[in-house]
């Protein structure tokens, strides 16, 4: 009897439904299926800078967060780029809950001018996150589905006091329900959090406020701070599960009060160019009305030395890049007679036209 055949013998015949009913049932993907699943990845809201998901953004108290997360809020709702980088245009509810509608007034009038937007949404006042604060939040998607930045300014406010009970525990149950929220809505969430007063001087990311449990549940963290607290000049160290450091040096414009940036430790990273995402869009200039048939045609299609297989796999992990940078929709759909590749021309990239504004959709 070979390997093959007693292990035949030995592990039952899979379930075709899995019996999600079963309390110990446990959902898995083998890394085949999870390469062969075509995954989209939200793109950064400001490229090089705020990375999707949860961010944590961190410093001592009037280091000027509100002044760095009002001028974030702006340039998302209206899609200017912010220190050249570019925006992912959306709109963006702001928690202010620290301030008052005439402090936001005076601030907004003061960065920005007479020009407003429609697109950011205030409030100053919220419920907790054991009190209602998720049911407002998704009543408001509701009536704003093109949300997709929720700041918390500051996360404190938006917490209960637990005195007696177990702090990492305690930040470890807020961070995942943040987390959760995100990935059920697609809504990037931004946490303005305080600095403890012990200073920190091998990492200044020791020196969060609270546990590790508000660290460990972001997915990026920016500390902003000062060498001296009269300086006009601040850094932000930047730090997050799949992006490199990156540490910014930003100065306050004294009119406006603004901040512009200085100068940057190093150049924020790039993917370099990919040759197959290059070939997939010089097919579709031969093609403009859509390209459809097997990995195999389209391997033979684009005169490539990657497999069929390999192939699609590259095209589902990079499906976000190639409709980002070249326009174009990737759709690998299974059939009975095998899987179908579908590629079409969706949109302009930035390098052919100007931004689209959200009044121009």
């Amino acid at each position: 009897m070979t390997m093959n055949e007693s292990f035949s013998e030995t592990i039952p015949e899979p379930l075709d439904i899995p019996d999600f009913s079963d309390p110990g049932f446990l959902h898995t993907v083998t890394q085949n299926e999870l390469l062969d699943k075509p995954l989209r990845e939200e793109p950064d809201l400001i490229q090089g800078f705020l990375v999707s998901g949860v961010t944590l953004l961190v410093g001592a108290p009037k280091v000027g967060k509100s002044f760095l997360v009002l001028q974030i809020a702006y340039h998302i709702s209206t899609g200017k780029p912010l220190w050249d980088f570019p925006i992912q245009q959306a709109e963006v509810l702001y928690l202010a809950l620290e301030d008052t509608e005439r402090r936001l007034q005076k601030r907004s009038f003061r960065m920005f001018g007479e020009t407003g937007t429609d697109f950011l949404h205030f409030a100053v006042v919220a419920k907790t996150i054991n009190c209602g604060l998720l049911d407002q939040l998704q009543y408001f998607l509701k009536r704003h589905p093109n949300t997709r930045l929720v700041i918390v300014d500051t996360m404190q406010f938006s917490r209960e006091d637990t005195p007696n009970g177990n702090l990492y525990v305690v930040d470890t149950a807020f961070m995942k329900t943040i987390q959760a929220f995100s990935k059920e809505t697609g809504v990037n969430i931004l946490l303005v959090h305080h600095t403890r007063k012990a200073p920190d001087q091998n990492d200044s990311f020791n020196t969060i406020s609270g546990s590790n449990g508000n660290m460990g549940g972001a997915d990026s963290v920016i500390i902003m701070g000062k060498e001296k607290r009269t300086d006009e000049r601040a850094f932000l160290k930047c730090t997050g599960r799949d992006t490199p450091d990156q540490i910014f040096w930003i100065r306050r414009n004294p009119g406006n009060l603004c901040w512009e940036l200085e100068e940057m430790e190093k150049e924020t990273w790039k993917e370099p160019p990919d040759p197959v995402l290059e070939s997939v869009h010089q097919l579709l200039q031969d093609n403009p009305s859509g390209w459809s048939g097997s990995a195999s045609e389209l391997a033979q299609a684009l005169n490539t030395e990657l497999s069929p297989n390999a192939l699609s796999r590259r095209l589902n992990l990079q499906s976000s890049r190639l409709l980002r940078e070249y326009g174009i929709t990737y759709n690998n759909q299974h059939t009975r007679e095998g899987s179908k590749i579908i590629l079409l021309i969706t949109q302009s990239t930035s390098d052919d036209c100007d931004a689209v504004t959200m009044d121009e959709r």
